[in-house]
């Protein structure tokens, strides 16, 4: 059980890393004029939308392997 939540909290932490440099990369194109304002903020709700599913996906599959070894 710990191994699954170690494993699962490490795709946490790399899907946080690539939310971050997504936003990153958003706001370095709406510093340098090369999308506007509201399109850097549909992005990064976009971003936030697509993050929450991946949570939710990792969640949902942690709590599957959880249920499998607990039936052994």
């Amino acid at each position: 059980m710990k191994v699954i939540r170690k494993n699962g909290e490490e795709c946490k932490v790399a899907l946080r890393k690539h939310r971050r440099d997504a936003n990153e990369m958003i706001d370095s194109l709406s510093k340098d004029g090369d999308v506007s304002e509201d399109d850097g903020d549909r992005g990064k709700k976009k971003v936030e939308d697509v993050m929450a599913e991946l949570v939710k996906n990792v969640d949902t599959i942690l709590a599957g392997k959880e249920k499998d070894l607990l039936e052994v």
